[in-house]
This record gives C-alpha cells, sequence and structure tokens, in this order.
C-alpha cells in the first residue's frame, strides 16, 4: 500500500514561499486570471496561516475580484439572509404570542405548523 507523501514546512519557509508566488501574480497581465489565482492561494494558505499573514502577502482587491472568492462570499450572503429571516419571522410569531393572539390564526398567517406555534409558546414560557 502507497502512503501519501507529507510535506511539512515552517511558518517561515511557507511565508517565502508564498511571497515568491504573489510577485508572480502580480506580474499577470490578466486580471481575472489573477484574481482567482490570488484567491485560491489565499484559500490554500489558510490551512496553515493565519488571516494576518495572508493579508500582507496576497492583495485583498485582488482576491475580492475573484469569482471564488465572490462565489464564497454570496453564499455567506445567503446564508446570513436566511438565518436573519428565520430570527425575525421568530420574534414576530413570539411577540404574537405574547400579546395572546389565537395559536391557530398565529398558524394561518405565518405558515408555520399548529405544532410549532406550541414549541414556541413553551419556549416563550420557559422565557419568563
Amino acid at each position: 500500500m502507497n502512503e501519501p507523501i507529507v510535506v511539512s514546512y515552517s511558518l517561515e519557509e511557507v511565508l517565502k514561499r508564498i511571497d515568491d508566488k504573489a510577485s508572480i501574480i502580480d506580474s499577470m497581465p490578466n486580471k481575472q486570471q489573477q484574481s482567482d489565482i490570488s484567491a485560491s492561494t489565499a484559500i490554500l494558505s489558510g490551512l496553515k496561516l493565519d488571516q494576518d499573514s495572508i493579508r500582507r502577502i496576497l492583495r485583498s482587491d485582488i482576491m475580492k475580484e475573484s469569482v471564488i472568492y465572490q462565489e464564497i462570499f454570496h453564499e455567506g450572503e445567503v446564508k446570513g439572509e436566511k438565518k436573519g429571516k428565520q430570527e425575525a419571522t421568530r420574534n414576530i410569531d413570539l411577540n404574537m404570542l405574547r400579546n395572546s393572539m389565537n395559536m391557530e390564526d398565529i398558524a394561518k398567517l405565518t405558515g408555520l405548523s399548529l405544532q410549532e406555534i406550541e414549541q414556541l409558546n413553551s419556549s416563550l414560557d420557559t422565557e419568563e
């Protein structure tokens, strides 16, 4: 059975290697390629380095133009929006319960099941 070869570099060696590659990346004429490679290098560097070290070596403005960076950023935005909407809906549901609104009406208005409304009501009881 073949064992994978693992190469271990010191932090200084990794920084030097990335610094060498950063100057090559900066000199690339194709800006889209430049930003994609910068973002990829930053992602891979993150396996070994801290954020400050990566930012010192690679230009963040170039990385932000990368389709890879933009895709990751967009995924984060979508997750954040979804979580925000869920929290807002939960707060509205809790406010309706606090104001003694009928659970069946809350279920009709919010689209939640009666069981979900009852669970929220139980969590409201434990908060007080």
